[in-house]
């Protein structure tokens, strides 16, 4: 597992938490806990499991079902995810792969209620490349745009182009970067897959907050899917990831983006469609 959360990471698949196969699917059942540091930071007035962190799990239950170390960078995408209602503290989630020689399907649950749903696929070859602004926007702390905070703040700086539909957030790997609090060895220290999705996900957020009021009491943006996730490599401690995004649909409710995450010249994970919705909260 990769180590990024106490309440699933600290965990491996297949030790503490396979409850064993069911008409040949993979079950893993997890407790959320209310006092893990993801609730105070994802968001502090509503606190919620992030989309990436399941899809972090849900990545190393189907690397772990064919012996690889990490799906990034060995020919795999998400097809398709899809995100229904939040999983809040204290809430028990269990998970349910069906794997295939060229695929792999996860159903999330708790109780009778399905929360989430993700398929994965191999491809050939990388995603096309998404163009940043040109000239590159003037960056603003990340801080005042968004409602994340420690330890799921994942972006530092953002950039916004109005006029493109484009912008670009920054984010320095730190070896002080909670994902790494228990690392032994430093050239284990790749960023997590589960901070590379929300860092996007962040990043299409920010790029929203100039056509939504993310301070709104009364509404929070979540992200209810993705699709088209290619993995195409890793960045590490010390390196420089910009997020690239684009929106392709907006109303007053529902957004649609297109995303990428770089290193440098090097695409390590891109997103072909972001699905952001707007809701309306009890007061």
């Amino acid at each position: 597992m990769s180590g990024y959360f106490d309440f699933t990471f600290s965990q491996s698949v297949g030790v503490g938490n396979m409850i064993g196969a069911i008409n040949s699917t993979a079950v893993v059942e997890l407790d959320f806990r209310g006092d893990d540091p993801v609730f105070a930071g994802h968001y502090p007035d509503y606190p919620v499991v992030p989309a990436s962190l399941l899809t972090e799990l849900c990545c190393d239950m189907v690397a772990a079902h064919r012996g690889l170390p990490s799906l990034m960078q060995c020919g795999w995408q998400i097809a398709r995810s899809k995100f229904g209602q939040g999983i809040r503290p204290g809430d028990r989630i269990r998970f349910a792969a069906v794997h295939g020689d060229d695929r792999s399907k996860i159903s999330v649950t708790r109780g009778d209620e399905q929360v989430a749903t993700l398929r994965f696929e191999r491809v050939q070859g990388l995603a096309q490349q998404l163009d940043a602004p040109n000239p590159a926007p003037q960056m603003h702390p990340a801080f005042d745009y968004l409602p994340q905070r420690y330890p799921l703040l994942a972006i530092d700086l953002v950039g916004q182009d109005s006029a493109t539909d484009r912008g670009v957030a920054r984010k320095f790997v730190s070896y002080s970067d909670y994902c790494f609090r228990k690392l032994d060895r430093a050239e284990t220290a790749r960023y997590p897959v589960g901070g590379v999705i929300e860092g996007i996900e962040q990043a299409a957020a920010s790029l929203l907050a100039q056509r939504w009021d993310m301070a709104d009491p009364g509404h929070v943006i979540l992200v209810a899917g993705l699709d088209g996730i290619h993995l195409n490599g890793v960045a590490m401690a010390g390196e420089v990831i910009d997020f690239v995004t684009r929106i392709e649909t907006l109303t007053d409710t529902l957004a649609i983006l297109s995303g990428q995450a770089r290193v440098g010249d090097r695409s390590i994970t891109s997103v072909a469609k972001i699905y952001v919705v707007r809701l309306a909260v009890a007061s």
